[in-house]
C-alpha cells in the first residue's frame, strides 16, 4: 500500500460513504489510517479530494469521508471504531449510500501539472503543458492507484531519487508499494536501467502498467504483483513509500535488499513517527532528511 495521493475512478457501482468526525490535529493521522483501511481516497470536511492534506479550516473537527463496496461496510466501521477508541479521541462516524454519477471526473479538478524539481515535472494526461527543454514530464493517470506526485511524500521521493541518480552508478532500483508507478517512471527517466516496481493491489499494479507503458519506460520498469520478502535480489536503490509501520515492520527485508554500497529512500513518515522508522534502520548511515510540512523523506546509504 503506498500512501502517496490517491483517487476514485471506479464510480460505476453503487459505494457506501463512512463519515468520521475527529479532532482536527488528529486528522492527519486518522487520514493515513484510513488509506491503509483499502479507501481509495479521503475527502476532507471542506470539500477537496485529498488523501492527507488538511483543508484551511480553522475548526476544531474535521470531517473525513471514505467509500467502500456495502459487502465492506460493517467490518470498515468496526475496524475504524476500534482504532479512534483506541486513540483515545472524542468522535462520530455516520453511514450513508451515495450515488457515483459524478466522481469519475470530479477529482481530475484537483489533479494539474506540477514542478516537483528543476528537471521533474509531473502533469495529468488530461492536461497540457508547455515543457522546458531539459524537463522531464511525467504523464499520470493515477486511476484508482496512488501516486500524483502532490503529497510530500511523493514529492521527497522524486527529489531524492532524482539526487541519488544524478550522481550515476544506479543501474538497478526497487520500488515498494508503486501505486500509479511515478517513481518507477521517474527512476526510468532519470537514467536507472531495470526497475522492479512492486505492490500487493491489483488495481495499483494494473494503473502502473498503463502508466509506464504511457510514459514508454516498459523495457526499463517490470511491475509485479508481490511481496517484497519474496524477493531475494540486490538493488543499488530501494524505494519505499508506505506508512511508517510497515517500514518498521519490513526493515530488514528493505535493508537487505540494498547492495553494499547502495542507497535506501523511505517515505510515508509522518513527523511525530520518524524517530520510531530511524530507529528500525540504525544499520544503515543516514545521509539526508527532507522535511515538507508533516512529513519527513529519509535517505541512507549502506
Amino acid at each position: 500500500m503506498n500512501p502517496h495521493l490517491c483517487y476514485f475512478s471506479r464510480m460505476k457501482n453503487k459505494l457506501v460513504e463512512i463519515k468520521a468526525e475527529v479532532p482536527a490535529e488528529r486528522a492527519d493521522e486518522v487520514s493515513t489510517y484510513l488509506i491503509g483501511m483499502g479507501s481509495g481516497g479521503v475527502v476532507t470536511g471542506g470539500g477537496e479530494v485529498d488523501a492527507f492534506e488538511l483543508s484551511e479550516d480553522s475548526r476544531a473537527t474535521v470531517e473525513l469521508k471514505v467509500y467502500f463496496p456495502p459487502e465492506e461496510v460493517s467490518e470498515k466501521v468496526s475496524e475504524l471504531r476500534g482504532y479512534l477508541e483506541g486513540l483515545g479521541l472524542e468522535f462520530g462516524i455516520a453511514v450513508s449510500d451515495i450515488l457515483d454519477d459524478d466522481w469519475a471526473n470530479k477529482w481530475k479538478e484537483f489533479f494539474k501539472p506540477e514542478r516537483i524539481t528543476d528537471r521533474i515535472v509531473v502533469k495529468p494526461t488530461w492536461e497540457p503543458f508547455e515543457a522546458r527543454e531539459g524537463d522531464i514530464v511525467i504523464e499520470i493517470d493515477p486511476g484508482m492507484a496512488f501516486g500524483t506526485g502532490t503529497h510530500p511524500t511523493t514529492r521527497g521521493c522524486l527529489r531524492l531519487i532524482e539526487e541519488v541518480a544524478s550522481k550515476g552508478g544506479i543501474e538497478t532500483m526497487l520500488d515498494v508499494g508503486t501505486g500509479s508507478g511515478i517513481l518507477a517512471i521517474a527512476a526510468a527517466r532519470l537514467g536507472v536501467q531495470r526497475t522492479i516496481a512492486i505492490d500487493l493491489d491489483s488495481s495499483a499494479v494494473k494503473v502502473a502498467e498503463e502508466n509506464i507503458a504511457l510514459n514508454k519506460v516498459e523495457a526499463q520498469v517490470r511491475v509485479a504483483k508481490i511481496k517484497v520478502d519474496i524477493i531475494y535480489v540486490m538493488f543499488h536503490l530501494v524505494v519505499a513509500n508506505i506508512i511508517a509501520e510497515e517500514l518498521v515492520r519490513l526493515s530488514r527485508q528493505l535493508s537487505d535488499r540494498v547492495l553494499p554500497g547502495g542507497h535506501l529512500i523511505l517515505s510515508g513518515i509522518i513527523t511525530e513517527k520518524a524517530d520510531m522508522v530511524k530507529d528500525a534502520f540504525q544499520g544503515l548511515s543516514l545521509e539526508k532528511e527532507l522535511m515538507e510540512g508533516e512529513w519527513i523523506s529519509l535517505l541512507y546509504k549502506k
